[in-house]
């Protein structure tokens, strides 16, 4: 478990069912007026973002909120985090090491296997 105030992270949307915007943000606040990636019907796209994280000091627990009105796919891949009390060094930089930090589906489906 880590604890963090803010995090680096490549957002991607595959497949939206309609052109649309999804925003990542803490999820301690009201959601904000503004998209983290806008994005339209059936494309794949990434970008890169920087984010709030909402520490819980009651539970120990960092957390995010993302919200998409239109049905799509997501992925966040978290490509670095900055713990409460870091201090931001010119030249220096930290990085996370890979781990699955949460697991968000709902559904299983099975995968096709492909033809030989």
């Amino acid at each position: 478990m880590f604890f963090a105030d803010a995090m680096t992270a490549n957002l991607t949307v595959i497949n939206p069912a309609a052109n649309g915007w999804l925003v990542l943000w803490s999820g301690a606040v009201a959601r904000p007026n503004t998209s983290s990636i806008n994005f339209g019907k059936g494309q794949g796209l990434s970008n890169m973002t920087v984010s709030a994280v909402a520490f819980n000091t009651g539970n120990g627990v960092s957390s995010i909120a993302i919200f998409t009105a239109v049905t799509t796919h997501v992925l966040l891949d978290v490509a670095g985090f900055s713990a409460p009390g870091f201090e931001f060094v010119t030249g220096a930089s930290a990085i996370a090491p890979a781990t699955r930090a949460a697991h968000i589906r709902t559904a299983r489906a099975a995968i096709a296997k492909r033809p030989s």
